[in-house]
């Protein structure tokens, strides 16, 4: 074994015990949340399975790919295809770290430089490989789209992020020079008519989602010749746990 392979083996294994830490802390986060669900349903007199999955399929939280340490460039769509699980029903607690593994060991992660953004077909092949099932839909038409996130779904969006407003974008992109660049972000409805809630994989962990605009949406998203629009779409299943 030759000093370099040594020395990529010690940052792989360093890599992994971060990514313990990381699942540790989700799963310390998931067991609180749980508590906190059994106190709801004391306060609130909710009885039954489904009351209790209904509420807990309603917290949706912001997965970040900005992590102390990590330098690697194309995080968002892990991210986002995350928070695409969480919606799904499957897991609560995935990380960015274990779809960007599984997209590692079909190679999708391997490139030195950002000439060759994730596509759809890979965060829904990443899916697959970690739940089993397939999405629902990539390369959507809009009004599709719109369709499922009226139904309660989630969609891991592409697009160009400086067509987002500054209001919509993190802080350290607000200027639009310094945002012209391919990044993906999550969305679901939202409660004000003719928006949706913007998750930014950008924003630490925790962030609340951006109301924006779903004709501004439109325009930030890459589009192919036939109209369809980047992304990838799951539907609400509540009810369905997965771990």
């Amino acid at each position: 074994m030759t000093a370099s392979q040594s020395n990529e083996i010690l940052k792989r294994l360093d890599r992994i015990e971060k990514d313990l830490t990381e699942i540790k802390i989700d799963l310390a986060e998931s067991r609180g949340a749980l508590r906190l669900a059994k106190t709801v349903i004391g306060i609130l007199g909710l009885t039954g399975v489904g009351s209790i999955l209904a509420w807990m399929q309603a917290q949706i939280k912001l997965v970040s790919q900005r992590n102390p340490g990590d330098t690697h460039w194309d995080d968002c769509a892990p991210s986002c295809t995350a928070m695409l699980m969480r919606r799904g029903g499957y897991s609560q607690t995935v990380t960015w770290r274990e779809v960007r593994y599984a997209m590692e060991v079909r190679g999708v992660h391997d490139r030195p430089d950002k000439s060759d953004p994730t596509t759809p077909e890979q965060n829904a092949q990443a899916f697959k490989d970690i739940t089993g099932d397939d999405v629902n839909k990539i390369y959507p038409k809009w009004e599709k789209l719109k369709s499922i996130l009226a139904a309660g779904g989630g969609a891991a969006l592409s697009g160009d992020y400086a067509k987002l407003p500054p209001s919509a974008r993190h802080a350290d992109y607000a200027d639009q020079a310094k945002a012209s660049f391919g990044h993906s972000v999550y969305v679901e409805d939202s409660d004000t008519p003719g928006s949706w809630l913007l998750y930014d994989p950008l924003e630490k962990a925790g962030a609340k989602p951006k109301l924006v605009p779903i004709d501004i949406v439109n325009k930030y998203l890459y589009k192919r010749p036939d109209g369809k629009v980047y992304a990838v779409c799951v539907e609400n299943h509540v009810g369905k746990v997965w771990v």
